[in-house]
């Protein structure tokens, strides 16, 4: 509630926005379809203060085939979604 995602060229809201951004250092599957995502990210406010930040390993099992290891890389990416969310919220 209250929270948008904002496209880019969306008109920004009155003092409210941040901007999240995420260093991928590490994002692949590997033989057995497990998945690896290496990152470190911050959130940061319309003023250009740091809001919040860290560094993510997140390791998703999976199966050896391109369409699981495909579901398996977006799993990955939810659980940072959630761990950024997740210290935004603290």
């Amino acid at each position: 509630p209250g929270i948008k995602v904002l496209m880019p060229g969306d008109p920004a809201p009155h003092g409210g926005e941040q901007l999240v951004r995420v260093n991928v250092q590490n994002f692949i599957a590997d033989q057995n379809g497990t998945v690896v995502l290496d990152s470190d990210w911050s959130v940061e406010s319309a003023r250009h203060h740091d809001v919040a930040s860290g560094r993510s390993h997140i390791v998703v099992p999976g199966q050896p085939k391109p369409e699981a290891e495909a579901a398996t890389m977006s799993t990955a990416i939810a659980r940072l979604a959630d761990e950024i969310a997740g210290k935004l919220s603290q």
